[in-house]
């Protein structure tokens, strides 16, 4: 006999958990991204305002610091009047902020 109708051995399966957690629906999704990118943009400019006003404070018309902005960082401080200009040097990214 070439073929056994009734095998004796059986072939194990692992065990299938069910996914954890609901899957979100598209929108809902991009509703929660859309808070994380808002509350991201809220922390930046928290962080660059602390630094605006401690430059400001020491007579200063500007201030730098190494890494990057956010697109949406830059065009808000350009809407609140403020010169923005970023680069980088050596693979280094850094932003200046000015208000002379």
């Amino acid at each position: 006999m070439l073929y056994d109708d009734n095998p004796s051995y059986t072939i194990p399966m692992p065990k299938v958990e069910p996914p954890k957690g609901k899957l979100l629906s598209a929108e809902e999704s991009r509703k929660r991204a859309d808070e994380a990118v808002d509350n991201a943009l809220i922390k930046e400019l928290q962080e660059i305002a602390t630094k605006i006003n401690a430059a400001s404070k020491e007579g200063n018309y500007s201030c730098s610091d190494d890494g990057c902005l956010k697109p949406k960082t830059r065009e808000k401080l350009e809407e609140l009047g403020y010169k923005v200009e970023v680069g980088n040097q050596y693979n280094q990214s850094w932003y200046s902020i000015s208000w002379k």
